[in-house]
């Protein structure tokens, strides 16, 4: 099992795929377009169960971009 976080800023997203032991087992930056996001998901060579995003001012494109892809995301909220 394999989980994804994104972190998404306007210009480019930074990508972490680990495994259920917390293990990092790649990570990668592509534009901050919801179709390079999806395909760099996809394209990883992972299984992602969960791709977790950050609240962030882009998360409704993300998302909707994701989606189109037949990726599920959730809303991670940080609390700084």
């Amino acid at each position: 099992m394999f989980f994804c976080g994104l972190d998404v800023s306007l210009r480019e997203t930074a990508i972490c795929i680990v495994d259920a032991d917390g293990k990092i087992m790649k990570e990668l930056k592509v534009a901050s377009d919801p179709n390079a996001i999806a395909n760099a998901i996809r394209d990883s060579g992972f299984v992602c169960e969960i791709v977790g995003l950050e609240l962030v001012m882009r998360q409704r494109c993300c998302r909707r971009g994701c989606a189109t892809n037949r990726i599920e995301m959730m809303r991670a909220v940080s609390r700084n």
